[in-house]
């Protein structure tokens, strides 16, 4: 009952527009500036981490935030589209005016494996922020991998992964994603 108050009182003091289909786990450690937007079955999990949403951000269907032990902070203007999983493990950071495509994968950490004597899932992970400037875009069904910096202005192809950092203004395609020109 108190998250169908709190998720009212959201909408109404702020403009905001949260669909009721929407998934909310502890949501004392989501913080909403005005007028966001969260369509129907957006799940964002807060239960060991905060979600920070900046004025005018979109949420659209079936994207997933977890800030499981981490943070993820989304600045004003940018939209998630449907299907986006956003791991903020390690952190995620993602700018203003950022345009993030369909099915995108921004995964801010990784498993170790280097001993073969152990499970894989016995030893551990590393964490590693995640860092997207204002003004990008990142095409449907890319991967962001952990410690990546994409540099303000920088546009990330379809279907990419994006093991290093990228350069301002520049064009990213492939897998690895390689700079293949700037923007005029």
């Amino acid at each position: 009952m108190f998250k169908l108050i709190y998720i009212f009182f959201q909408r109404y003091k702020n403009k905001n527009k949260i669909s009721i289909n929407s998934y909310i786990k502890n949501i004392k450690n989501i913080h909403l500036l005005k007028n966001v937007k969260i369509h129907s079955n957006v799940s964002l999990d807060a239960s060991n981490g905060n979600i920070y949403l900046a004025n005018n951000v979109i949420l659209n269907r079936f994207s997933f935030l977890n800030a499981n032990k981490g943070n993820i902070s989304i600045g004003k203007g940018s939209e998630v589209n449907n299907f986006t999983v956003i791991n903020g493990t390690g952190s995620v950071t993602i700018g203003e005016n950022v345009l993030i495509g369909p099915s995108v994968q921004i995964i801010s950490y990784s498993h170790n494996f280097i001993d073969k004597n152990l499970l894989i899932k016995e030893q551990g992970i590393e964490k590693k922020k995640i860092i997207i400037e204002d003004d990008v875009w990142i095409g449907a069904s890319a991967i962001i991998l952990p410690g990546v910096k994409v540099s303000k202005g920088s546009v990330i192809g379809a279907n990419s992964v994006v093991r290093e950092d990228t350069e301002p203004y520049s064009i990213n395609v492939g897998i690895p994603s390689k700079k293949i020109k700037y923007r005029k």
